[in-house]
């Protein structure tokens, strides 16, 4: 699955940064992605980030692991079809650079959805996820996953440096 996404500031919804993502659906797997040229035809996700909480295990913490909670928007389609429940997560997540190929590449991952309120219990498993990279192409360690856990691989170019003149 192929997608796109931004983190940005946008003061009339949220002061906090929001987190969106724009998955592509695949229908057909012979089809080129369309790599998000045209995000109407794909489904939209956004993540108001609520706070930061630092794992307590020093060995996460060294690692460079990082906890989110997140407080997820209802998508146009679950306003339409359901009632318009806030769903918050729980999500962890490692920013890598690679100067040398000028891109960052940063891995999450997603906890299930919670109605109506956040639980640090959420977070349970997520950090296997992360530093366990073979999990990801191995389907029977993929079912040990946490139950409806989501895991996100983004690459984006690196942000310029600022020069001090």
């Amino acid at each position: 699955m192929y997608g796109c996404a931004s983190l940005d500031h946008n003061r009339e919804i949220s002061r906090a940064p929001l987190l969106h993502l724009w998955l592509e659906v695949p229908i057909d797997s012979g089809i080129e992605p369309s790599y998000c040229k045209d995000l109407s035809k794909m489904v939209s996700h956004t993540f108001e980030c609520m706070s930061k909480t630092e794992p307590t295990n020093k060995e996460e913490i060294d690692k460079g692991l990082k906890y989110m909670s997140l407080y997820q928007y209802p998508t146009q389609y679950i306003q339409v079809t359901i009632t318009n429940v806030p769903s918050y997560r729980c999500v962890t997540f490692v920013a890598e650079e690679y100067e040398e190929h000028g891109i960052m590449v940063i891995r999450m991952a997603f906890s299930h959805e919670r109605e109506n309120s956040y639980d640090k219990t959420q977070c349970k498993g997520l950090s296997n996820m992360l530093l366990n990279k073979n999990t990801i192409y191995d389907v029977e360690k993929q079912n040990k996953w946490p139950e409806g856990a989501s895991y996100v691989f983004m690459t984006g170019d690196l942000p310029l440096k600022k020069s001090i003149t």
